[in-house]
This record gives C-alpha cells, structure tokens and sequence, in this order.
C-alpha cells in the first residue's frame, strides 16, 4: 500500500515493524520533518521527498554540498520521532 501525501511526502506500509498509530500522524511526521529539513537547510535540498515507512524515515533529494546533506539529516535527528533513519539524499 503506497499513500502518496503530496508529490513531496509519503507513507509507505512495507510490511516492516514500525509506522505511526495512524496514517493521519504519518502524514502529520512526514510534514513536520519536511518543515525542518526545509528551515535547517535554507531549502537547499532540491526535489526534497520524505518517506516515512514501517521501517524508519527516508529522505532523499539532490544538493550541492555534504553540509547541506549533513544539515537535512540533523534537522531529522532534533524531531521527537526516535526512527531510524535514511539519508539517501545526493550531492551533486
């Protein structure tokens, strides 16, 4: 099952062990995680998306720098959402 929230955000259950309680507050997570990412960064990320599924948080988009890479996944890391997660964000 695929959700897709926005063309930025999504949920996706892949059968894996962790989701929040509902679709609304995996919805509401992927949100406020974009929020950050956008404000830590400056919006340096292009083409941001943010997955969050049963197994943990994804990210991915493309920036010129490993700062800004670096920027995205500690502005994930400061949210209360204790999920593992994926930076699969490219820097070109």
């Amino acid at each position: 099952m695929s959700d897709l929230l926005t063309t930025w955000d999504r949920v996706v259950d892949d059968g894996q062990e962790w989701l929040p309680d509902t679709s609304e507050a995996a919805r509401r997570l992927a949100a406020q995680i974009r929020t950050a990412v956008q404000q830590e960064t400056g919006h340096a990320i292009r083409g941001l998306t943010v997955e969050v599924t049963r197994h943990g948080v994804r990210l991915c988009g493309h920036c010129d720098s490993y700062y800004s890479k670096q920027l995205a996944q500690h502005a994930v890391m400061s949210l209360p959402c204790n999920r593992p997660l994926s930076n699969c964000i490219e820097v070109s």
